[in-house]
């Protein structure tokens, strides 16, 4: 294999930069301090010398050693990083990078990024280079747009006339000097009639249409021109009856779309990726899925490009393959499924010759640990069948070094949630595929395997002293199951929900159990093993995401398309909600004090925002994709956010003020955060008397709930004259003796603060 002096020279320093410093701390957006996964890849390239491929990632590029796998280094633009399609220039020093409406062009050697240019093209997922990086074809529904690469400028239209619209560009491709572009549109239905799907070629330089076959009753998924040009290599994705039934290639005369040779052997979806060697004489094709629910799914075939035969076919773990590239030497073939994953595969013997690690799928749930040491994900990856099945996976990442530790394989479906138990040895998973699980945090063994959901298993939680898993059933099931956490045995089935259910959280002393539907939230009492509560949204869009418990139990927050919901745990009554995110569709979590929420949302950003006054705090900006899932450490110092472009970005968070060791801490009489002192902060405080966790009711701040923070908020009312006659009137009614036993008590504390007195007088 040839290898110039400038690959060299790249390959020498940025070796160095790999072992200077950790791909998690590469291209960083501000505020974060690590990156857990390299995020999805979207397309693959390899350099015309065969020493690096390119990755274009929801991330940005990245730029790999082909020998060894090994990151060489990270292309990445701050304001647009995500990258959908990627190409060398034929000699090797410029890579472009497309991404939204912008073409980069980088060095390849230094990794400097030279310029942009922003042409209108609609959408980068359909954007092809020419071999010598001078001109781009760009589709936006039938429209296709032929630009220059160096300046953005405008060469040529097609499809804007009406008796030119052949349905919408599935598939397009330039000749490697740039003189031809081809296109293929799906079949377009015009009144009760359908015709078929198109092949078109055009002259680049004018605009003038060539010639046009017909691709049969089905659509050209993909199409690729050999090195030399004389050839046209063309996917399909049959259609007779409205579905993808199967897939094939056929190969074509360049020149006048006569037909050379047909390409059978995929069984199942069409063929969706096609590449070359630089020789021109393998060609592999890819297809987003062969044989149909299978678990081992063929899904790349390599073929002899001169006779059509089939030279071998790679069973690889993918259900459909996303985009797939060849070396230039033909020996190996560069695999990215719609899982994110990463792959290199020897074309001779079929085998895997390398797994690239990092990359994964749209990253669905986040968890800490107890003790903060191991940060939990679970994926979900890309479609099999017709089924809408998923494939996913969960991993365990050292929140220290952010490396991966270890991957849980077992789930034969996507990972919907995860949870740790409370004593952090164990992790609880629930899957797509029906079914719960229970695996060693250590060792990631398969402790136990939960059955009897009849649909997805949205949400998974386990009970504060660790004995019960609570489990939430999606569509076709809507129940919630409880599990004996250590034998795995069914206890109970609760029921009565009536849709799918999205999420289950135990409150933080175990006395409540809240499950979400679209809609509402029902409290069931763990003791009394019945529902309390029903809590409805009093206006806007009623559906909700997500439910989080303060730490001191008294607010509940659910995360809705419209807004974020907060309710009074104990009385059911709603509370304003907080309108934070531009696009809605949020998910919540509570710090370990209190303090912050915490939100995610389809607009990609995270809020953090002061719980109590819902006051926008710190917007952290960074994602590429939708934010999933939003997790804090237990010291609340980091906050983990998953999100859809495979990748969980941690957050250093500055933690609440700590008083200083020489002065009491501040008194926060107002417990419920609603702005003032009153019988509700009294009616929390009482509740929560003998409880020794760090808790809102605890308004002295010395690490438990007692008479005295019960005599301070009673001083502290802010109309405490009112205080007995609404404490008592329905709001939680007291028993003389008890009353007796807290004013027996309240007489024996030191009287320093002028609170006190108040606050027995009242008592």
């Amino acid at each position: 294999m040839k290898t110039t002096l400038a690959s060299f020279v790249l390959l020498g320093i940025l070796a160095l930069n790999a072992i200077a410093q950790d791909t998690s701390q590469w291209g960083l957006p501000e505020g974060a301090k690590a990156r857990l996964g390299r995020g999805g890849v979207f397309d693959l390239k390899y350099s015309p010398d065969g020493t690096r491929l390119a990755a274009a990632s929801s991330i940005g590029v990245w730029l790999y050693d082909s020998a060894t796998g090994d990151p060489a280094v990270l292309l990445r633009n701050g304001k647009s990083p995500r990258a959908v399609r990627v190409a060398f220039r034929s000699d090797g020093r410029t890579l472009f990078a497309a991404a939204e409406d912008i073409i980069y062009n980088w060095d390849a050697v230094t990794g400097e990024l030279r310029h942009t240019v922003r042409a209108k093209f609609g959408s980068a997922w359909y954007v092809a280079f020419s071999g010598d990086g001078r001109t781009f074809a760009s589709r936006d529904g039938h429209v296709v747009r032929l630009w220059d690469a160096e300046t953005g400028e405008l060469k040529h239209t097609r499809g804007t006339r009406r008796e030119e619209r052949f349905g919408d560009v599935w598939s397009l491709a330039l000749s490697p000097d740039g003189g031809t572009l081809a296109t293929g549109h799906r079949s377009l239905d015009v009144g009760h009639s359908v015709r078929d799907g198109i092949v078109r070629r055009w002259d680049a330089a004018t605009g003038e249409l060539q010639y046009s076959f017909s691709a049969g009753v089905n659509r050209p998924t993909s199409i690729a021109f050999s090195p030399d040009g004389r050839t046209l290599a063309v996917g399909h994705l049959d259609s007779a009856f409205g579905f993808g039934s199967w897939g094939w290639a056929t190969l074509r005369d360049a020149a006048t779309g006569e037909f050379k040779h047909l390409l059978r052997g995929h069984d199942g979806d069409g063929v969706y990726s096609l590449a070359y060697s630089a020789d021109g004489g393998t060609l592999a094709s890819g297809s987003r899925l062969d044989k149909e629910y299978s678990t081992n799914a063929v899904t790349v075939r390599i073929w002899d490009a001169a006779t059509g035969t089939q030279l071998r076919s790679l069973e690889t773990y993918v259900r459909e393959v996303y985009r797939l590239a060849l070396s230039p030497d033909g020996g190996t073939v560069a695999v990215a499924g719609t899982d994110g994953r990463l792959s290199l595969w020897d074309t001779a013997t079929g085998t895997l010759k390398r797994q690239v690690d990092g990359h994964s799928g749209r990253i669905t749930t986040v968890a800490f640990s107890p003790d903060g040491g191991t940060v939990a994900t679970g994926t979900r990856a890309g479609r099999v069948g017709w089924d809408w099945r998923w494939a996913g996976t969960v991993r365990l990442w050292d929140a220290a070094t952010w490396t991966q530790q270890i991957t849980l394989d077992g789930h034969t479906d996507g990972i919907a949630s995860v949870a740790f138990s409370p004593d952090g040895r164990t992790l609880a998973s629930g899957s797509w595929d029906r079914t719960a699980r229970l695996w060693d945090a250590v060792t990631g063994e398969n402790i136990r395997t939960l059955e009897g959901h009849r649909g997805v298993v949205n949400s998974v939680a386990f009970s504060p002293n660790g004995s019960t898993l609570a489990s939430a059933g999606g569509e076709d099931d809507e129940t919630v199951r409880l599990w004996d956490a250590v034998t795995g045995s069914h206890g109970r089935t609760l029921d009565g929900y009536n849709k799918a259910i999205i999420s289950v959280l135990f409150s933080p002393d175990g006395t409540t159990l809240a499950g979400v539907t679209s809609g509402v939230i029902r409290l069931w009492e763990v003791e009394k093993e019945a529902f309390t509560h029903t809590l409805l949204v009093s206006s806007g869009n009623f559906s909700l995401h997500s439910v989080a418990f303060s730490p001191d139990g008294g607010t509940l927050a659910a995360g809705g398309w419209d807004a974020i919901h907060l309710w009074d745990a104990a009385t059911g009554a709603q509370r304003p909600s907080l309108d934070l995110h531009e696009s809605r569709d949020t998910i919540v979590a509570y710090s370990p004090d209190g303090y912050k929420l915490a939100s995610g949302s389809i607009d990609n950003t995270v809020r953090l925002s002061d719980a109590a006054t819902g006051e926008n705090i710190r917007t952290l900006v960074g994602h590429t994709g939708n934010v999933t899932s939003v997790a804090f450490s237990p010291d609340g110092r980091t906050l983990a956010s998953g999100s859809s472009d495979g990748t969980v970005l941690l957050w250093e968070i500055m933690p609440s003020p700590v008083p200083l060791e020489d002065k009491p801490p501040p008194i926060k009489p107002d417990v419920n955060g609603d702005g003032g002192v009153d019988v509700q902060d009294l009616v929390l405080v009482a509740a929560r008397i003998g409880i020794t966790v760090e808790i809102r009711a605890d308004v002295n701040g010395d690490g438990t709930v007692n008479i005295l923070d019960l005599v301070l908020v009673a001083g502290m009312a802010d109309d405490a004259a009112s205080v007995l006659p609404m404490f008592s009137n329905g709001a939680m009614m007291l028993h003389t003796t008890q009353v007796g036993e807290w004013l027996e008590e309240a007489r024996r504390l030191d009287f320093a603060d002028a609170a006190i007195p108040r606050g027995i007088e009242y008592l």
